[in-house]
């Protein structure tokens, strides 16, 4: 029980401190407040599609996209989570923690890597699942690769796509495809 509490606890910490792409493509279309006018996307879980409408500038949510193909890699999923028992059996803790219609697991933990590459201008580092290796992996990524598939710590990203134990060959590959790390004295 306790290690459910833990994990429960993970993904809710996760949640609110990286907003977990479910959740906020579930949020409403928000148009903020401002003087600007600015032609963004958010995600309406009614259409499985990225809407195209005016936020203001400030304020708003983080359902909003600069882009509809952004729009749709980090937010259209089509097989629904399934809670564990226990949260089940207590709506009103479901109903905070995950919105009915949230489909994450599954979906999140099947999405393609970003492509191998050196550490490009302005990408961010996270770990992403690979279903195939049944693995995390610690990957580069930027704007246009992003997808949910991207976790902010190794534990988080088997807490949610499932514990692996990786055979010494799979821990050696993945050691050794791994390029160098980002710094202006690496030995030459």
């Amino acid at each position: 029980m306790r290690s459910f509490f833990s994990v429960l606890t993970l993904l809710v910490v996760i949640t609110v401190a990286y907003g977990y792409p479910p959740f906020i493509c579930t949020l409403p279309r928000d148009r903020g407040n401002g003087i600007q006018r600015l032609i963004n996307f958010y995600y309406d879980p009614a259409t499985n599609d990225c809407v195209e409408f005016l936020f203001y500038g400030r304020g708003g949510n983080r359902n909003r996209f600069f882009s509809k193909k952004k729009c749709i890699n980090f937010c259209r999923v089509n097989i629904t989570l399934t809670l564990p028992d226990a949260i089940q059996q207590q709506p009103e803790t479901a109903s905070t923690i995950l919105p009915n219609s949230v489909s994450a697991s599954e979906t999140t933990c099947n999405l393609p890597l970003p492509p191998p590459r050196d550490w490009p201008k302005n990408s961010k580092t996270a770990y992403a699942f690979d279903s195939k290796a049944n693995q995390c992996f610690y990957v580069y990524y930027d704007e246009e690769t992003l997808n949910a598939n991207n976790f902010p710590t190794r534990e988080a990203c088997l807490a949610f796509c499932g514990d692996a134990s990786p055979t010494e060959q799979q821990f050696t590959q993945a050691i050794c495809s791994l390029p160098p790390p980002p710094t202006k004295e690496w030995p030459q």
